[in-house]
């Protein structure tokens, strides 16, 4: 699930999505290893303190948008892109650097959540499951990062 403004925090850094990989590489961002995952569980994005500003859930084939909280809204990712601003393959946008300091971060996932560039809570990432066989997905149930559960018949 993405966070709630709950907290009484100004910020939160959007979740971390969790994957399996068939390429090791001790840079997470590298290139050959992020496209060779086969499973990747989305995080939600952050909140802020203002009203509405809750992160988007992630964990679905989407991420959802973050809240609309009057201000720049972050949107989820997709199957093919990050969430706008600044989400990307594999990484969520950053609610730090040049932006205001109230901006939720976006969740990581397949493709990353965007942040808002005013005051709103991030998006959630985009999860993934083309690399098995009769897999499934569902968004929130989880707080924070992402979470793959792998489970198998034996025959």
């Amino acid at each position: 699930d993405g966070q709630n403004n709950s907290s009484g925090n100004n910020v939160g850094g959007g979740g971390g999505s969790s994957d399996v990989r068939t390429v090791y590489a001790s840079d997470p961002l590298d290139s050959t290893s992020l496209s060779s995952r086969v499973l990747v569980a989305a995080g939600g994005g952050g909140a802020t303190n203002n009203g509405n500003a809750y992160g988007g859930d992630g964990g679905g084939l989407e991420g959802q948008d973050g809240g609309d909280c009057g201000n720049d809204l972050a949107t989820g990712a997709t199957q093919s892109s990050g969430g706008t601003t600044g989400g990307g393959f594999g990484y969520g946008g950053s609610g730090t650097g040049s932006m205001t300091p109230w901006n939720g971060g976006g969740g990581g996932g397949w493709y990353g959540g965007g942040t808002s560039t005013a005051h709103c809570g991030g998006g959630g990432g985009s999860s993934n499951i083309d690399g098995v066989i009769g897999g499934t997905t569902s968004t929130g149930g989880n707080s924070g990062h992402g979470e793959v559960t792998v489970t198998y018949a034996v025959p």
